[in-house]
C-alpha cells in the first residue's frame, strides 16, 4: 500500500502543469504554430530538439527528468499551437515515447504517457490505450489522465484527433472503468470519461454522446452490482460513492448547459443511470443497511450515528435526482418543460425515520418503478432494471 501511495504521488507530481523550459530548451514560435506543414530545415530544427529532450527523460537524476519532460510539453502549450506542427511533433515522438512509456520506471513511463497526452493526435492515443492494461496503478492513473487530456484539448482546439478514434478511445476508458477496482486508477478513468462530455470542435461531434453514453452505462451497471452497504465492504462502498458523484456531477452540469450536444440514447442512458442510484438507495433501505431511528430505544448518540450513516446516500439521491431533471428536461418538447417538477427524495434519506424511509420508497418508485417516469416514454426502461 505504502509503495502504491508512493507511486500515486508520483503521477499527480508528473502531471502537474509543467514549469517554463530554460530558454535554450525551447523551439522557436515560428516552428510551433506555422500553418503550413514543416520544411526540411524545421523538421531537423524538431527532431533534434526531441532527441535531446528524450534522452533526458531516461536521465537518473529527476531534475534532467522534469527538464526534459517540460521542454517537451512546453510548445504544446502554447495557445497557438498548429495542427500541422502536433502532427509533425507526434510523428517524431510518438514511436520513441511509446517505447519509453513501456519502462519499468516509473518517473520515465509517466514522463513519456503525459507527453503522449498533450500530443492530443490519433497516434498518440494506442500507447496509451495500452498503459490502461498496466499491472502497475500509477501508470493506469498517467494513462487514464493522459487520455482525459486527448479529449480537453480535442474540445479546446482544432482538433487532430478523429472522430472515429475519439469514439475508440472513449470505449477503452469505459471498458477500463467497468473492471478497474484500484479507486484512485477508478476516479481517473471516471475523470477522463467526464472531459469527453465537453463540447467538441467541428468533426467530433460524436464524442460527447459516446462519453456520456459509456459513462452512465459502465458506473450504472457498477451501482446495480453494488451490494448493500454492510454487505459491500467500507472500501467498495467508498468506491461506489466516489463514481457516483464524479459521474453524476458531469453527467448533471452536462445536462444543464449544454443538453443539445447529446444524442437522445445518450441522454436516456444519463436518465438509467440515475434511477440505478434511486434503485441502490431502495436496497439498502429494505435491506435495513442503513436503519432508521427508532425515537423510544435509541439514545442520541445512536441517533447521531445513524443520521450520519444516511449522509452519503443523501449525497447520491440528490445528485441522480438532478441527473434525472435535466434528462427529462433535455426530451421533453419545449411546452411541456415548465411543468416537470423538481424531486427532494434525498430529504427522505436524511430524515432518517421509517416514516420518511416510506416516503422515499413511494416517491422513487413513481420514478423507477413499474409505471414509473423511466419505464415509460421518452425513456422506456424496463422495470426490471431497478428492481421490485
Amino acid at each position: 500500500m505504502k509503495t502504491f501511495a508512493r507511486s500515486a504521488a508520483l503521477v499527480l507530481a508528473f502531471l502537474a502543469v509543467a514549469p517554463v523550459a530554460r530558454a535554450q530548451d525551447d523551439l522557436p514560435g515560428a516552428v510551433v504554430t506555422s500553418l503550413a506543414p514543416l520544411g526540411a530545415d524545421q523538421e531537423s530544427l524538431l527532431k533534434k530538439f526531441a532527441e535531446e529532450n528524450l534522452a533526458r527523460l531516461t536521465s537518473d537524476k529527476p531534475a534532467d527528468v522534469r527538464r526534459g519532460r517540460s521542454a517537451l510539453l512546453k510548445p504544446l502549450g502554447d495557445p497557438s499551437v498548429s495542427v500541422s506542427f502536433r502532427l509533425a511533433y507526434a510523428r517524431t515522438l510518438v514511436e520513441p515515447l511509446a517505447a519509453l512509456a513501456a519502462s519499468d520506471k516509473d518517473p520515465v513511463a509517466v514522463s513519456a504517457l503525459r507527453v503522449l497526452g498533450d500530443l492530443a493526435t490519433d497516434s498518440a492515443v494506442a500507447p496509451l490505450e495500452r498503459g490502461l492494461s498496466s499491472p502497475r496503478p500509477a501508470v493506469r492513473i498517467a494513462s487514464a489522465s493522459a487520455l482525459g487530456r486527448v479529449l480537453e484539448t480535442a474540445s479546446l482546439r482544432t482538433p487532430a484527433l478523429t472522430a472515429d478514434r475519439g469514439v475508440r478511445l472513449i470505449a477503452a476508458l469505459g471498458e477500463r472503468l467497468a473492471s478497474e477496482s484500484e479507486p484512485l486508477v477508478a476516479d481517473a478513468l471516471a475523470r477522463a470519461l467526464v472531459l469527453g462530455l465537453a463540447s467538441p470542435q467541428q468533426g467530433l461531434e460524436a464524442v460527447p454522446s459516446a462519453a456520456m453514453s459509456r459513462l452512465s452505462s459502465v458506473v450504472g451497471t457498477r451501482v446495480q452490482g453494488a451490494r448493500a452497504s454492510k454487505a459491500e465492504g467500507e472500501a467498495e462502498a467508498s468506491l461506489t460513492h466516489t463514481l457516483i458523484l464524479r459521474a453524476g456531477e458531469g453527467l448533471r452540469t452536462a445536462l444543464a448547459d449544454r443538453p443539445q450536444a447529446f444524442q437522445a440514447q445518450a441522454i436516456k442512458d444519463a436518465a438509467g443511470f440515475a434511477g440505478d442510484v434511486l434503485a441502490l438507495q431502495r436496497r439498502r433501505l429494505v435491506g435495513a443497511d442503513i436503519p432508521a431511528i427508532l425515537p423510544r430505544e435509541d439514545d442520541e448518540a445512536v441517533q447521531e450515528t445513524k443520521k450520519a450513516q444516511r449522509e452519503k446516500p443523501g449525497v447520491q439521491v440528490a445528485t441522480a435526482e438532478s441527473v434525472l431533471y435535466f434528462a427529462r428536461q433535455a426530451l421533453a418538447p419545449v411546452a411541456e418543460r415548465p411543468s416537470i417538477p423538481s424531486t427532494n427524495l434525498a430529504q427522505f434519506i436524511r430524515a432518517a425515520s421509517t416514516e420518511q424511509d416510506a416516503r422515499f420508497d413511494t416517491s422513487a418508485l413513481d420514478l423507477i418503478g413499474a409505471s414509473g417516469v423511466l419505464t415509460r416514454a421518452p425513456f422506456e426502461i424496463p422495470a426490471s432494471r431497478f428492481g421490485k
